[in-house]
């Protein structure tokens, strides 16, 4: 199958080859990353419990990052809450405006690594169906518009699972709902060689339980962009 010229660097140019060249280093904080919640979970903090709210887990776990890097050989600066926006140069105002759950960032990096984190909760059934349109229309789509990660090639969805025995239902269910056409076509999806939208296990970065693409075209100079899905289960040796 034909990759559409725009989209094709995102798959094959060099272009993506020297951005993902940082790989490694991207790999030690996602480590970091997975390693770090996992000891927590040992003795969860109160606000970490998966009866607290999304923002309430990822403002502890993001201090709690930021506060023991260094310990653990990670360089740069872990920023919960990040208030994000672009600048109207002619209307000389704010437009587009978020703010990240994390953002991850370190100039000790040739360019430097500046990319996002963005949590939601996810259930299953009941309520499975409606966390996922919430993950796919309030997370994923705000990377698609440019509001997250707008001059980053990558960025990485997270989902906050209450154990690891609902893990393979909801992580299935997420598979197949970004699938369905319509959402493919709201999140501006791109398929690879194979017509796939979904890349399992994901390519770029193995600590991601799969990958997606998506076309970024209507936003002036701003690329692409592949996001690594994650899920964190709560509960002790939670994958």
């Amino acid at each position: 199958m034909a990759i559409p010229s725009r989209h094709r660097k995102i798959l094959t140019d060099e272009k993506w080859s020297e951005a993902f060249g940082r790989k490694a280093n991207i790999d030690d904080i996602l480590a970091y990353i997975l390693k770090h919640w996992q000891q927590l979970q040992i003795h969860p903090p109160a606000d970490l419990l998966s009866t607290k709210s999304e923002p309430t887990i990822t403002k502890f776990f993001g201090l709690s990052l930021r506060k023991n890097a260094r310990a653990a050989g990670i360089s740069g600066y872990f920023i919960p809450e990040n208030p994000v926006a672009d600048i109207n140069e002619i209307k000389q105002e704010l437009q587009s405006r978020g703010r990240t759950d994390l953002t991850y960032f370190s100039d000790n990096i040739d360019p430097p690594l500046d990319f996002v984190f963005e949590f939601k909760k996810l259930k299953s059934k009941p309520g499975a169906k409606t966390s996922r349109l919430s993950y796919y229309k309030d997370g994923v789509r705000r990377f698609v518009n440019g509001i997250y990660g707008r001059e980053a090639e990558f960025g990485f969805m997270v989902a906050l699972v209450a154990s690891s025995a609902e893990k393979p239902e909801i992580l299935h269910g997420l598979k197949q709902g970004i699938q369905v056409p319509d959402m493919e076509s709201l999140l501006k999806m791109i398929k690879d060689g194979k017509g796939n939208t979904v890349v399992a296990p994901a390519n770029s970065f193995k600590a991601c339980h799969f990958e997606t693409s998506h076309g970024r075209e209507h936003i002036v100079d701003c690329s692409d962009i592949v996001l690594g899905h994650i899920i964190l289960c709560h509960g002790v040796n939670s994958p």
